[in-house]
């Protein structure tokens, strides 16, 4: 028997000097993965900021129908603003550029027609109504309008609503 011997074999290894490439395309992939997701959170944020700009409109505009009506007491106390729905035509009674000036009931009509403009113009399908029964009882003040962006599965317009009570 020969006994065994052991080579020294030396293997001769180059330093690594950067990324192989599979690597580097594994590394833009996780890169894009991430830059795709915070593009959704930004599209969420913008449609859920927006959205709260549309509520806030609502409730400014609710707030300016209730101190039209306060600004107005013998129209209140005569009924005239007890059933208000800018959904149907609401006419400018023309009597606030005259000269002679607008009765309470004139005006009470002019606050419903420069409401429902403001809702239309403010609010994306802005519509407003106010139900009541005169001046001592409670007034409701609904303003509604469409909203997007509520579930992403479903991207049409939903009615959002906002209603508010008060006693003049």
């Amino acid at each position: 028997m020969s006994p065994q011997r052991e080579s020294n074999i030396m293997i001769q290894t180059r330093p690594q000097q950067g990324f192989s490439l599979i690597e580097a395309l594994i590394a833009l992939v996780v890169l894009s993965v991430g830059l795709v997701g915070l593009a959704g959170l930004l599209v969420q944020g913008i449609k859920t900021n927006h959205n709260a700009y549309l509520r806030t409109q609502a409730v400014l505009l609710s707030s300016d129908i209730a101190e039209r009506m306060l600004a107005n007491p013998a129209g209140l106390h005569n009924g005239d603003y007890n059933d208000i729905n800018t959904a149907s035509e609401n006419a400018d009674p023309g009597c606030v550029t005259t000269n002679r000036g607008c009765d309470p009931a004139q005006m009470a009509r002019y606050d419903a027609y420069a409401w429902g403009r403001a809702l239309s113009s403010a609010l994306p399908a802005g519509v407003g109504t106010v139900t009541g029964a005169g001046s001592g009882s409670v007034f409701n003040i609904t303003v509604s309008w469409s909203e997007t962006g509520h579930d992403a599965g479903n991207p049409s317009p939903t009615i959002t609503s906002f209603t508010t009570s008060f006693q003049p």
